[in-house]
């Protein structure tokens, strides 16, 4: 737990400072997953988000936190 809470603040850190991370390999549908639960919060009591993740996505190059911003925009912005 303490270990998924430190990575809960260093991910809202780097997505209240924006810059730009190196690219690393990592499993697309993990990284989503692992959003959800923010998304979820982001998105409000009136609004359910769902979430079919395809296990063929696999192993991505991907600048994690731009795409866990970018995410976190269509969810707020479709809120809206």
């Amino acid at each position: 737990a303490a270990q998924r809470g430190m990575g809960i603040a260093e991910d809202l850190l780097a997505f209240a400072h924006p810059e730009l991370k190196t690219p690393v390999v990592a499993d697309l549908g993990e990284i989503t997953a692992g959003l959800l639960p923010a998304l979820r919060a982001a998105a409000g009591p009136r609004h359910e988000v769902r979430c079919d993740l395809n296990e063929a996505l696999g192993r991505v190059l991907i600048d994690t936190t731009g795409y866990a911003r970018l995410v976190m925009n269509l969810v707020t912005n479709a809120r809206e």
